[in-house]
């Protein structure tokens, strides 16, 4: 009984680390960068981390925006001649979001056949 009852707790003991282990490891892989994505808006710039990667683009520089899907579940793409930034609007508040990019980049940037701008590379 009393053997018995030491592998019991032992065994809940291994399980209760095990447990832990695999609870801290989801948290890094896929709560904690949910609390690092961040963009600030000003006149001339979008900044911050989305996707645990930096963001910097100047609105001036932006020649494609476009919205696709939900604004709970979609993305607003945005790009330059070098870069091409797609965010996530599960992680971002896509009806908050969208009106300030819209009104920030150039309306160049907001026509349909925008994409044409593009290098090819982009395409």
């Amino acid at each position: 009984l009393v053997l018995g009852t030491l592998l019991i707790i032992r065994f809940n003991f291994i399980g209760g680390i095990i447990g832990a282990l695999v609870t801290w490891y989801l948290f890094h892989r896929d709560v904690q960068p949910l609390f690092q994505n961040h963009l600030e808006i000003n006149r001339d710039t979008l900044s911050g981390h989305v996707n645990q990667h930096k963001v910097h683009l100047f609105w001036q520089d932006v020649l494609m925006v476009q919205q696709t899907g939900t604004m709970k579940q979609g993305f607003i793409h945005l790009a330059t001649a070098q870069t091409t930034l797609t965010i996530p609007l599960q992680i971002f508040e896509g009806d908050k979001l969208w009106p300030l990019i819209k009104s920030s980049v150039p309306v160049s940037a907001l026509e349909k056949d925008a994409y044409k701008k593009l290098p090819t590379y982009q395409l």
